[in-house]
Formats: structure tokens, sequence, C-alpha cells
């Protein structure tokens, strides 16, 4: 099996410049966990992923998802706000 046959294309991207908050709303609705970070006429200058946002806010994170009993949605848990 080939890379060209499992990619997706349709490229959801983010600028530096795109908020926290945007760029996981947009992983969030593409049901993706990452997403390219693009600069002028769309130069690939990274990556950001759902990991890259949830370690430094929840660092127990791992522990966190695998707790059903008390897991809730992060932006629930955040309050609605990602910075």
């Amino acid at each position: 099996m080939l890379v060209h046959e499992v990619m997706s294309t349709g490229l959801v991207m983010v600028k530096r410049t795109d908020t926290i908050r945007s760029a996981v709303m947009k992983m969030m609705n593409r049901h993706c966990g990452s997403l390219p970070v693009v600069e002028g006429d769309n130069q690939l200058v990274g990556m950001v992923t759902l990991r890259d946002v949830l370690i430094p806010l929840y660092p127990n994170y791992g522990d966190y998802i695998h707790d059903n009993v008390h897991s809730r949605s992060f932006v629930e848990r955040d309050g609605g706000r990602i910075p």
C-alpha cells in the first residue's frame, strides 16, 4: 500500500498568527489530530498537533483521557476557553 492511497486531500491549514482555539476547532471539525502551519504563499513552516496543545494545558492528560468515570471535554474542563 502506498501513502497516496490513504492520505487526506483538501487540506485545512493554519497560519502562525491563528489562535490555538481556531486551530483546535478546525481539528475537531475535521476529526484530525494535526494541521500544517503555513506562511505567505502556503509555504509549509511547521505542524501543530492536538498533543502540542493538550500537554501544556493538561500535563496528566494521558491519565485524564483513560478515566472513563471522570472524563469530560477538554473545552468544557477549560471553561470553554482555549488560550
